[in-house]
């Protein structure tokens, strides 16, 4: 899952939470958490975007996680 933020802004942290399904939020399992396209400018390095990548070790069926991301403004 990658979540974008709004144009002029950067994305600072993120993440996902288990949601619902057949399953337990112990079901869940959390892959990576990182920033994704990640530009340079006047060497400081910025990203506008958020990745999540879960795996579901749920053996009945489906579960829902709600991803996030928290963007601020730049200048």
């Amino acid at each position: 899952m990658k979540l974008g933020c709004a144009a002029g802004k950067k994305a600072i942290s993120g993440g996902g939470k288990w949601d619902s399904g057949s399953g337990t939020p112990a079901d869940l399992v959390l892959n990576g958490s990182y920033p994704s396209d990640v530009a340079e400018a006047d060497g400081v390095a910025s990203a506008t975007s958020w990745t999540v990548a879960m795996t579901n070790n749920d053996p009945k069926g489906q579960i829902t996680v709600q991803p996030f991301v928290t963007c601020v403004t730049s200048n």
